[in-house]
């Protein structure tokens, strides 16, 4: 691949796939680039499985993918309550939900595939 693609490939990674998520209040601090993934017993593969919990008003959106292992409810809240890690916070949790699907979806697509530029390093 020549510079020129390369860069092309790099900027069109740069461009926002959607606006932003309906109902969120405070965006994910998890890198969507650099999930673990848990490979099922079905075959498929997990990354951003999550759910929800509502906490002081808010809905939070956590994975339960979590250290490479798929981890109960309970222990994927632990785990976002030692470390703070979200995949965003919601007005309501049928926001929440909606954007979780949409990750999911994401992923399915291709849409937070390893990028290009990590392997040009």
């Amino acid at each position: 691949m020549d510079e020129q693609s390369i860069l092309l490939q790099l900027l069109s990674e740069l461009k926002p796939r959607a606006s932003h998520p309906v109902g969120l209040v405070e965006p994910g601090n998890i890198d969507l680039y650099n999930r673990p993934a848990v490979q099922n017993p079905d075959g498929t593969t997990s990354t951003v499985r999550s759910m929800s919990f509502g906490e002081n008003g808010i809905e939070v959106l956590i994975p339960t993918v979590v250290r490479g292992r798929v981890v109960s409810d309970d222990e994927a809240i632990q785990h976002y309550r030692r470390t703070g890690q979200h995949l965003g916070k919601f007005v309501t949790p049928e926001a929440a939900t909606a954007y979780g699907s949409r990750l999911h979806d994401d992923y399915a697509a291709g849409t937070y595939a390893k990028r290009l530029w990590a392997s040009v390093k």
